[in-house]
């Protein structure tokens, strides 16, 4: 819950977030953790004593546009890596679109942490 207002663009600070009890209700869609939101920046004008939503706030991407990232394949017991350049925003999970900086191969990959992909096979 926020301790005072933020206005749209904010980022969130430790000294305006507490945790409190809430009803069910309340609950769908919020933060379990201070840490899941503080340093996240608000979408929206937000009010004192509102409980903290995820559509309130902008997403936490793991990987930007044109961020560099490493390339990782393994196969068998040997890795061969590459390095490429993200071509949309991601979480950890999201399959996404990544250029190949040496071959300038577009691929798509999995996104394993903020410095790595896994190349998904093409089924075509």
């Amino acid at each position: 819950m926020l301790l005072a207002s933020v206005k749209k663009g904010a980022v969130i600070t430790d000294d305006i977030v507490a945790l409190t009890k809430l009803s069910s209700g309340q609950r769908v869609g919020g933060f379990f953790r201070p840490e899941d939101v503080i340093g996240r920046r608000a979408k929206q004008n937000l009010s004192a004593m509102q409980p903290i939503k995820a559509r309130h706030l902008e997403h936490l991407w793991t990987l930007e546009v044109g961020q560099p990232v490493n390339i990782v394949q393994k196969v068998g017991g040997f890795e061969v890596s590459s390095v490429g350049e993200v071509l949309e925003n991601a979480q950890i999970g999201d399959i996404i679109e990544v250029i190949n900086t040496r071959s300038g191969r577009k691929i798509s990959a999995l996104v394993e942490n903020s410095k790595k992909v896994t190349p998904i096979a093409n089924i075509n």
